[in-house]
């Protein structure tokens, strides 16, 4: 990253190089040495959501090394400058066909997905959020105290991938 900023997380079977990736690829249009984000921007939003896609077309490569040939080596991969470089000159105007950013042509059996913000302020302080809601609802339980939908999964535990 930029600067003096280091991200710190698992390697494979977690899919922490995807977030990386997406951070990586982010930073190659934004960053301290760029000035602030106008996050008012609808471009800031189009590009998160075009370096996501491209990120997460990799997680298929990803898995237990134990199991995935090759899975720490494309981890390794997408956390470098060279392959965010790549990619952030590959995000278009405008959205594309799935096509365009699934480079293997793996297609994934439909999921009702996960995702995870994590933000650190300059004074360390962080928050972090994450859902597994999945399907309609959830768990159509919601917490008493803090009124929050509880999820209906706690780990993935199987992803089924099909490849044409």
């Amino acid at each position: 990253l930029p600067g003096d900023l280091t991200m710190c997380g698992p390697p494979p079977p977690s899919s922490f190089a995807v977030t990386q990736a997406i951070i990586g690829i982010m930073s190659q249009f934004y960053g301290p040495q760029r000035g602030p984000v106008n996050l008012d921007d609808p471009e800031v939003y189009h590009r998160l959501i075009e370096a996501e896609k491209f990120a997460y077309s990799y997680r298929t490569k990803l898995g237990d090394v134990n199991y995935v040939k090759d899975a720490d080596k494309v981890s390794r991969n997408m956390t470098k400058i060279d392959f965010t470089r790549w990619i952030a000159s590959r995000v278009p105007d405008v959205a594309q066909e799935l096509s365009y950013y699934n480079l293997d042509n793996t297609q994934v059996v439909e999921d009702h997905g996960t995702s995870s913000i994590s933000i650190i302020d300059r004074e360390g302080n962080a928050v972090s959020t994450t859902d597994t809601i999945n399907q309609l609802l959830g768990s159509k339980r919601i917490s008493p105290t803090l009124g929050i939908l509880w999820n209906d999964e706690m780990v993935r535990s199987l992803i089924v991938y099909f490849y044409t």
